[in-house]
């Protein structure tokens, strides 16, 4: 597999250390636009499959608008860009509105190393992607595989089986299960059959069962085809941003907004979704993993099949 990796690029960034030292911080910024230049004219050169850009690509507060359209431009010049993206959107697109079409009531989840999970949503939950936003294509979370709704919190009974590790504040949740009944966690254990949570993991289980937290709950519930490019590495990143479009996933704790079909979401508790501090995603979708629906009218469907979709 070849790859090319940039991080933390910082476009347009003032860099105060050299501006008082003449033109570097100048000098500095061109510097980084043609080296930039230089890499996607090396991917185009090569026929490189993949670019990850991590961090910042830009300095939010100081990107100017000339910059952004070079940016642009120099993303065109590698072959079938544009035609992919148009196929990318157009599909993402489609499958939002198909599910939120199905007026879907419960989700069954089932694979072959034990996940055994049923979830229920709301008249109120909604569809979304999370690549841009509603009215205009504007990237933010990019490249994301994801269409996720969030659950209504009174109806999640089963065992979801996690397949890529899971870090919060510091902790890291590996390879083990969550016991859900009646919408919550109520037991968190080891592929083994014990308790896990020794040393620094022991502090997953007290954020996650402690009542007030609210993390016991689940406020996402999203669908993820493994045959996307990011899937198709089969590799743990160990950064859920990347992770969470391998593989189906749930979110414990807070229900995003723009999955909630409310006149004013910040009574989204009154309507059981999750009001939370926290949003934390574990992964437990496979190569295995079969995704069944029942609609509100009690017709029942097969959305996937193997981890591959299947509408």
């Amino acid at each position: 597999m070849r790859f090319i990796h940039m991080a933390d690029i910082h476009f347009d960034s003032p860099f105060r250390v050299l501006t008082d030292k003449r033109d570097f911080g100048t000098k500095r910024r061109l510097e980084q636009r043609e080296a930039f230049r230089k890499a996607i004219e090396y991917i185009s050169k090569e026929e490189i499959p993949y670019l990850f850009i991590a961090g910042d690509l830009y300095d939010q507060n100081y990107i100017r608008e000339s910059t952004i359209e070079f940016i642009n431009n120099l993303f065109k010049t590698i072959p079938n860009t544009e035609e992919e993206l148009k196929e990318y959107i157009a599909k993402m697109k489609y499958l939002k509105e198909y599910l939120n079409s199905l007026d879907i009531r419960t989700l069954y989840f089932n694979t072959n190393s034990g996940t055994d999970f049923e979830v229920g949503l709301s008249e109120y939950s909604k569809w979304a992607i999370g690549n841009f936003t509603e009215n205009q294509d504007d990237w933010f979370n990019f490249p994301t595989y994801e269409v996720y709704t969030a659950p209504d919190t009174r109806f999640a009974r089963g065992k979801v089986v996690i397949e890529k590790p899971s870090t919060f504040y510091g902790q890291v949740l590996k390879q083990g299960e969550l016991i859900f009944e009646k919408g919550k966690v109520v037991e968190v254990m080891a592929d083994a059959g014990k308790e896990m949570f020794l040393s620094d993991n022991k502090k997953w289980k007290e954020w996650i069962l402690k009542e007030e937290n609210k993390l016991n709950q689940i406020g996402e519930i999203a669908l993820v085809s493994i045959d996307t490019p990011l899937s198709k590495l089969n590799k743990t990143f160990n950064n859920l941003l990347l992770d969470e479009n391998t593989g189906c996933h749930i979110a414990l704790g807070y229900s995003l907004d723009e999955c909630i079909s409310l006149p004013d979401c910040s009574k989204k508790e009154e309507y059981y979704f999750s009001d939370c501090a926290w949003h934390q995603d574990v992964v437990f979708g496979n190569d295995s993993i079969n995704v069944e629906c029942k609609t509100s009218t009690g017709k029942k469907k097969i959305l996937m099949s193997n981890g591959i979709w299947k509408i």
